[in-house]
């Protein structure tokens, strides 16, 4: 389909293909010359300002080009206040190619958008405006407001105030009925969803569509204005347009078996595991509440510690302690344990995991199920004993879906998780998961530094970043040192790299403070470049933890705290790819085959390289000028970079003139448009007027 068929605006989205460069300055030269020609077909898009007042909001725009219709869901993170959409309108009317398709018998073929004279007449409760049925919608999100998610419902019905859909439902506490307006009482959807997903900050705003919950529909966010600033480009070549935000993919169609939502023979969603497994009744294939004894790269998993004790459990009569706590224990191994007795005390009994005490030495059997190791401590002068437990657990395929200690009751920041992957360099498992002006890479990691086999980094390896000393060198801010610390040494000579092994990361730059940086470490290694030489780099990278491991908690503020597991939730965690794998297809895991069908959404729960951006308020001519308006939101609009034959198309119709578009392979087999061929088709058009 070229893109005036489905409407006459062409939104040209940055691209990242080949020389960007290169590309860059070609469109630029390519719009300069048709905005000149064909001013009407680059005509300034309206705002809404007639619709949309106050202190200059953002508006998003939602527009759905589906075939059926789809209601918008959405919700503040921050607050319960709702920002319903203009005139209501939270249903949008599905697309017409006939008038068979419409209620009414009669469809614009142009517009897409079936007539209509009153509401009734459009399908899914959408409005009747102007004597079309409605699918846009305008939201008008006033400045205070800092964050939130919207998302697409469908197979949607209406029953007074009451909205009950097939995906995207939002149900009240302890309801069972979907609310039309989700963010009354902050209420999030079911899943399966696509959710599109926005932090508005004092100069920027970070924004993503997300495949934590599932898939329902392709969702495309445009911004509109503002400007993204590459690394390692001088100003200002290094502004350009904000990057599109998208999964387009049609997910449903490769969906593995396991996580397919249908009604009846229909898949209507992707499900993601982690919520299949902790619904009523969890699909067998999951084996959601399974060990992992051996994991993706065939080693022995870790033994999970429990938050509370993690390498001792003490009580007033002694001490269970971990012999070498730093060597982890491992999955069908025993676990060797020192008992204490205080003073005053003597060791009454140990017991548990089916061990035996010689001494002061207490020998697990070989762990493979979760088990409870105790010891009783009896005071010498009489009264009453007291016992201290140390608890061991394996990783779970539910734990791993999850990335987090499930089932767990507790809540807030008391929630043990497991580490987040992007808390250091950048961590990948092929190029579609890292961001566009980067390269995945599987470098040359040091001895006795093993990830598993295939796994890699996001790294810049092409000029001007590579030419650049140090580029891909990690520093962070060390809250407790009150600095910034370098891998690789500080500039501007960088001497003095810090040791391989030195904590490092994300998790040592607040006062949720973790001391060992959970378990991130300084990482020499060596990778050839896009000039096929050699380079050497100082990254900050996650532990190699397979399972959950052990527990550590953070120093903290006095009033909050954080414990998580060293294992991430990511493609460096062996367990947790084997988890990947068993929900996906049977030869990829799960979220290789999400990340297909959508390269720039998040595939899980936590941030991937690839899939979250930012969009500087400033426009890209000028820093003084802030241009940032909003978003642009499209449902099942499938948008790919303009060719050839979009550019023909275009100048055709302007030209008012009804021909096919040429076959252009005879005299450009790129698919790729440069000043040549502009100058060409313009000629051509000239000829046909």
């Amino acid at each position: 389909m070229s893109l005036i068929s489905i409407g006459r605006t062409l939104t040209i989205n940055r691209v990242v293909l080949g020389d960007r460069a290169k590309r860059r300055s070609e469109w630029k030269l390519i719009a300069l010359v048709l905005a000149l020609a064909l001013p009407a077909v680059f005509a300034a898009p309206s705002w809404g300002t007639d619709v949309c007042s106050g202190d200059q909001p953002y508006i998003f725009t939602f527009t759905n080009q589906c075939a059926f219709p789809v209601w918008i869901g959405q919700h503040d993170s921050t607050d319960s206040k709702s920002y319903p959409p203009q005139d209501g309108n939270w249903a949008l009317a599905g697309r017409c190619k006939q008038h068979a398709d419409c209620a009414s018998g009669v469809c614009d073929t142009v517009k897409g958008q079936c007539t209509c004279a009153q509401a009734a007449d459009c399908s899914g409760g959408a409005s009747c405006t102007g004597g079309l049925c409605s699918v846009t919608a305008v939201f008008c999100m006033p400045k205070l407001w800092t964050s939130g998610v919207f998302w697409p419902r469908t197979g949607c019905v209406k029953t007074g105030d009451k909205l009950n859909c097939l995906t995207g439902q939002c149900n009240p506490a302890g309801g069972t009925e979907g609310l039309v307006d989700c963010a009354v009482q902050k209420t999030g959807p079911m899943s399966p969803i696509s959710l599109f997903e926005a932090t508005i900050n004092t100069d920027n705003v970070n924004y993503d569509v997300s495949m934590a919950s599932g898939y329902n529909l392709p969702v495309n966010v445009t911004p509109i204005g503002g400007c993204h600033k590459l690394a390692g480009i001088a100003f200002p070549q290094n502004k350009v347009a904000c990057f599109a935000s998208a999964c387009q993919g049609d997910l449903k169609a490769s969906c593995p078996s396991v996580l397919q939502k249908k009604s009846g023979s229909t898949v209507i969603g992707c499900d993601w595991p982690c919520h299949l497994c902790t619904s009523p009744n969890p699909p067998a294939e999951l084996k959601c509440s399974d060990y992992i004894l051996k994991d993706a790269s065939g080693n022995d998993t870790d033994v999970t510690s429990d938050c509370s004790n993690a390498a001792t459990a003490v009580t007033a009569g002694g001490n269970i302690g971990i012999n070498n706590p730093q060597q982890p224990l491992k999955a069908g191994h025993p676990a060797v344990l020192t008992i204490t007795a205080s003073s005053g005390y003597t060791i009454q009994n140990v017991t548990g995991c089916s061990g035996a005490l010689s001494g002061t030495t207490y020998t697990t059997g070989n762990i493979t199920a979760d088990c409870i190791v105790s010891a009783t401590f009896s005071p010498t002068a009489g009264g009453a004993a007291t016992t201290a437990t140390l608890a061991f657990g394996l990783p779970t395929y539910v734990q791993m879906y999850c990335a987090k200690s499930y089932p767990d009751d507790r809540t807030g920041d008391d929630v043990p998780v497991m580490a987040s992957t992007n808390q250091g360099t950048p961590v990948a498992f092929s190029t579609q998961d890292c961001f566009p002006d980067k390269q995945f890479v599987v470098p040359t990691y040091p001895t006795g530094y093993s990830p598993p086999a295939g796994q890699g980094v996001c790294l810049y390896i092409r000029s001007p970043q590579i030419d650049i000393p140090h580029f891909n060198d990690y520093n962070w801010f060390d809250f407790k040192l009150n600095k910034v610390r370098y891998c690789g040494g500080a500039p501007p000579d960088y001497a003095d790299p810090l040791p391989d092994g030195t904590p490092c990361g994300g998790y040592m730059t607040t006062a949720k403070y973790f001391d060992d940086g959970m378990g991130y470490a300084c990482r020499t290694v060596s990778f050839t470049d896009a000039n096929a030489k050699t380079q050497k780099a100082h990254l900050c990278l996650p532990p190699t933890t397979s399972g959950l491991g052990q527990c550590k908690e953070s120093e903290h503020d006095g009033t909050t705290k954080l414990r998580a597991f060293r294992g991430v939730g990511g493609p460096f965690n062996a367990a947790w790819i084997t988890a990947g794998h068993q929900a996906g297809d049977g030869e990829k895991p799960y979220y290789e085959i999400f990340k297909k069908a959508c390269p720039s959404a998040y595939a899980w729960q936590y941030d991937d390289d690839s899939g979250g951006f930012q969009c500087f308020f400033e426009s890209i001519s000028s820093a003084a000028v802030q241009d940032f308006k909003g978003f642009n939101i499209t449902f099942c609009g499938i948008a790919k970079e303009p060719g050839l034959a979009d550019a023909i198309d275009i100048l055709l119709l302007c030209a008012g003139v009804q021909a096919a578009v040429p076959d252009v392979s005879a005299w450009n087999n790129s698919g790729k448009i440069g000043l040549s061929d502009v100058l060409y088709i313009l000629q051509k058009v000239a000829a046909l007027r």
